[in-house]
């Protein structure tokens, strides 16, 4: 059959009974309307026999029927579709059995293939499926029983088991991904982090060790306070692991080896320390300090009433003196409750008193090796004084100037009475002695005032026996005289 296409080549479909098939093409013919068909120049565009068409060119449909199944759309069939090159798809690409399979390679050994309602399964009839990642050094795969991870050539073989409870995921160093409890002989890491849970740190046996490995790093434990984040406390690298607190230190027990430097307060309950401490500023201790070997300090100041020793002696040993300064006054001693003498300063005059009834205070020394009473002060006899030797004055005349004989002693002697009488003071205890006013009125020198408002009067006794010696001296020369006379 030819198609007239005016002065262009005529179009023409025809049989070729030579080769048993049909035919379709463009040029020119020759021939009678009967008898064969010669196609003298022309184009054979397709060969069509059978099922099957054989084209040189293109097929091409300009219809834009869209596809949704496998019975409508611009190009159908009801076998399957076989390219040899390339194919190109300007729109989806729907394989809508359940069991679709995309198969890879000349002889199909990888594949993909759809599973129902569940994803997709990678197959390789020829080893380990892998799907890779700009190259070989970056894949999934897997052997049958486990997933393996490549990155950056390193290949990493996943966990077939879960692990417990906070397990975390650790290498042999081979390659082998398991579970394991959070330990570890060592752990290096830029940064760890829990997220909202806790860390917990521990260990069964050995030590436990934080090592800060840079120069002079410190280690700097941080946390939030009332929502600001604050640092704790600071291990100064540069300063031999130096511990910077950002407050107080609470514990029950604290062991220190070396120095303790206090620039601040600390309150301790219990301190057993075997080196040296070193404080700038003040120590408070609302407990007790137990100091076995002893205390030593610059200056003691105790805002309290009491120094209690429980058993044994108190020995106050120094290199100068001790110096007791009493605010108040008085230095008392006491035994258990009771006191039993003071030493007492007042604007005037400095107090030594025993304050238990009758006892007496007596002044003991060692003469020779032997041990003597030297002076006792009876308080049973109004202060009655028992010297255990000579009482004797300075009398060297190198210590004396304007020296003159007392005139006039018998007669000043004549003018002292000799009394006995009870002394006020002394349970009125009988005793002899002179009268301070009478003696004052001839021998002022021997008569005492002390500074009391009472101005109590004394006599030196002792003093009195120059005024004697002269008495006695004129009294001697008046008998003379008188046997003169005689």
């Amino acid at each position: 059959m030819v198609i007239e296409r005016g002065s262009a080549n005529n179009a023409f479909m025809g049989f070729d009974e030579s080769a048993d098939k049909f035919i379709v093409g463009t040029g020119t013919f020759t021939g009678a309307s009967t008898g064969n068909l010669s196609i003298t120049t022309g184009t054979l565009v397709a060969n069509l026999e059978g099922a099957t068409v054989t084209m040189s060119g293109i097929i091409k449909t300009d219809d834009t029927t869209n596809a949704t199944s496998t019975t409508d759309g611009s190009l159908q069939t009801d076998g399957g579709l076989s390219v040899v090159l390339d194919a190109v798809f300007g729109d989806d690409v729907k394989l809508l059995s359940d069991a679709s399979v995309l198969s890879f390679g000349a002889n199909s050994e990888i594949t993909l293939t759809h599973v129902h309602d569940t994803g997709l399964l990678l197959e390789d009839s020829g080893g380990t499926p892998t799907l890779q990642f700009h190259d070989a050094n970056e894949s999934i795969s897997s052997d049958g029983s486990k997933l393996i991870l490549k990155s950056n050539n390193v290949t990493f073989n996943m966990p077939t088991a879960d692990g417990s409870d906070g397990h975390f995921l650790k290498t042999n160093g081979s390659g082998t991904l398991s579970f394991a409890a959070a330990s570890a002989s060592s752990l290096a890491c830029d940064d760890l982090t829990e997220g909202d849970a806790a860390v917990l740190i521990s260990t069964s046996s050995g030590n436990i060790t934080i090592d800060a490995t840079a120069n002079d790093s410190d280690i700097i434990f941080k946390g939030t306070d009332g929502g600001s984040d604050t640092t704790f406390l600071t291990l100064d690298g540069s300063a031999a692991g130096a511990a910077t607190f950002n407050d107080k230190i609470i514990a029950t027990e604290l062991d220190i080896s070396g120095d303790i430097d206090v620039d601040g307060t600390t309150n301790l309950d219990v301190v057993d320390i075997d080196g040296a401490v070193d404080m700038a500023s003040t120590l408070g201790v609302s407990g007790v300090v137990t100091a076995n070997a002893g205390v030593v300090v610059d200056n003691i100041t105790i805002d309290g009433t009491e120094i209690d020793l429980s058993s044994g002696d108190l020995t106050l040993d120094v290199a100068g003196d001790i110096v007791l300064d009493a605010g108040g006054g008085e230095v008392i001693f006491k035994d258990g409750s009771t006191n039993t003498g003071h030493v007492s300063l007042d604007s005037n005059n400095l107090t030594i008193k025993s304050l238990v009834s009758d006892k007496d205070m007596i002044f003991q020394g060692n003469d020779g090796g032997s041990g003597i009473t030297a002076l006792t002060l009876d308080m049973s006899a109004a202060g009655a004084a028992t010297f255990n030797n000579d009482v004797t004055a300075f009398s060297d005349i190198r210590l004396k100037e304007n020296i003159e004989t007392i005139p006039d002693a018998l007669n000043k002697v004549c003018q002292m009475r000799g009394v006995t009488f009870d002394r006020i003071d002394a349970d009125g205890e009988r005793q002899m002695g002179v009268i301070a006013q009478e003696v004052e009125k001839v021998a002022p020198e021997v008569v005492r005032e002390d500074k009391s408002e009472d101005k109590i009067k004394s006599v030196a006794y002792g003093n009195m026996v120059g005024l004697l010696i002269e008495s006695i001296k004129e009294l001697k020369a008046e008998i003379e005289e008188l046997k003169k006379g005689k």
